[in-house]
């Protein structure tokens, strides 16, 4: 009972300071289709749905790392025997959603069978459309850097793996090697803007895990604060990037110095309080704390 006030009040406070003429995802996406994620999560599909159609009225749809809104949107509109689930599933296609996904998920198999042996209208609909979708889609796609993105990965990386050299060498190799990708990452953005899956695709395109979150939790203390931090909250705000990325990088940052977590988003990270975390993750586009220390508690479990 506590957590579900909870929720209501941090939702009701969002929702009050909407401004349907232009989406703020900072406020008006984030928070909520995180919690409609939880309420996914707990079985919760009515709530889950609501959610998702209110925001989705203000804010179009986004599908970034730690965030596939519109298949999560489909499943519960699947789950409740919703009309428009063929239009939201047509929309995720457009976003690189692949048609393999909905079939390996068998929460979508009472869409897509009438029985083992004859496939759905809808879906034989959704079949006779999906390649041009995806052509189209895949078109989009900048293979280039994508391939630039996984490169800085794994020289990123080396270094790290590296256990054959001794530490001090390898540390000052690190150290170097770090300044040299993030500054080529910093010249990529500038030159692409924001990048993540919109702009390089999701790991179906090619097998890849291709993400700069990585790169992101090796930057300096003073360099994070001062540049990274301020640049990734603005980005989050236009949609291009999730808060979790930031949360990440906030917390490791006193994490890394001895401190407990501000923000609660790295799993089994103590916080200094709850009220503060919340405070914080406000800001940034986070749900309440309680979202995610649920949601991690679940996972232990599982």
């Amino acid at each position: 009972m506590r957590v579900c006030i909870m929720f209501i009040f941090f939702l009701s406070f969002l929702t009050s300071c909407q401004e349907p003429e232009e989406c703020q995802y900072i406020k008006d996406y984030f928070p909520l289709t995180s919690t409609a994620a939880f309420y996914i999560d707990i079985g919760n599909y009515e709530e889950a749905y609501n959610l998702y159609s209110q925001v989705f009225e203000v804010c179009e749809p986004i599908r970034l790392t730690n965030h596939n809104d519109l298949y999560d949107y489909a499943k519960c509109a699947v789950k409740l025997g919703k009309q428009n689930t063929k239009e939201i599933i047509i929309h995720s296609f457009k976003q690189g959603v692949s048609i393999d996904s909905y079939k390996g998920d068998k929460d979508f198999h009472p869409f897509i069978y009438y029985d083992q042996w004859q496939k759905t209208e809808d879906w034989n609909v959704i079949e006779r459309i999906y390649q041009e979708i995806r052509q189209q889609y895949l078109q989009k796609v900048n293979y280039e850097l994508r391939d630039s993105i996984y490169r800085l990965q794994e020289l990123d990386q080396e270094y790290r793996r590296r256990s054959d050299l001794p530490d001090s060498l390898r540390r000052v190799k690190g150290i170097q090697r770090d300044i040299e990708v993030q500054r080529a990452l910093h010249d990529l953005i500038i030159e692409y803007g924001f990048i993540d899956i919109p702009a390089i695709g999701g790991i179906d395109i090619d097998g890849r895990s291709v993400s700069i979150s990585a790169i992101l939790l090796h930057t300096p203390d003073s360099v994070r604060v001062n540049y990274w931090i301020p640049y990734l909250q603005e980005e989050i705000n236009k949609g291009n990037c999730s808060p979790y990325t930031l949360g990440a990088m906030i917390d490791q940052l006193h994490l890394y110095n001895g401190k407990k977590a501000k923000l609660g988003v790295m799993v089994g990270s103590q916080i200094e309080s709850k009220e503060e975390a919340d405070r914080l993750r406000l800001k940034i586009g986070l749900p309440p704390y309680e979202v995610d220390s649920i949601k991690w508690d679940r996972l232990r479990i599982k």
